[in-house]
């Protein structure tokens, strides 16, 4: 019976889940804004190249953070990927390199696969479906959902980095 399970730690994982993709997805939805705006990019290849080259680095973090979160625990590697995700950011910020946005990709995209181990680990077996799909919806669908139209309308009033390190905000709050 899936009410059985231990409805407060989903919670407080979807909590976390959506804060972290608040942030992540607010970062890639205005990743190419960005890029035009403050650094002087243009529409051609090499914008399309930036936004491919974080994604690419998650290709290789996932499987990485899965063994990790298998060999030190999947809530120290949620802490490592949360701490890298927020310090490959900064960086970028500093040093808009198409290297650290890698690194960005890598650390920030491996979220995914470690809430939906975590929540396994926190409920019955005959709850995990019941247990990600909440995980998934409310926290990462959810997260990923409001985080733009947030970092929108903070846009409007501080412009995209200043919006964007708001945001970041979301990101310290979920570890």
């Amino acid at each position: 019976d899936p009410i059985n399970m231990p409805i407060l730690a989903i919670i407080i994982l979807s909590i976390i889940a959506f804060l972290r993709n608040a942030f992540q997805r607010s970062v890639m939805q205005f990743l190419p804004s960005f890029l035009l705006l403050d650094y002087g990019y243009h529409y051609n290849v090499s914008l399309g190249l930036m936004v491919t080259i974080a994604y690419a680095g998650s290709i290789i973090g996932q499987p990485l953070m899965g063994i990790l979160s298998d060999r030190i625990g999947r809530r120290t590697a949620l802490v490592i990927s949360g701490v890298g995700s927020i310090v490959t950011f900064i960086l970028f910020i500093i040093f808009p390199s198409p290297f650290i946005l890698f690194f960005f990709g890598l650390l920030t995209f491996t979220g995914f696969p470690l809430f939906l181990s975590l929540a396994g680990d926190l409920v019955p077996r005959r709850s995990v479906g019941f247990a990600n799909s909440l995980v998934w919806s409310i926290g990462v669908t959810g997260g990923g959902a409001i985080g733009p139209l947030i970092t929108g309308i903070l846009s409007q009033f501080f412009g995209i980095e200043g919006a964007l390190l708001i945001m970041l905000t979301f990101a310290v709050a979920a570890l």
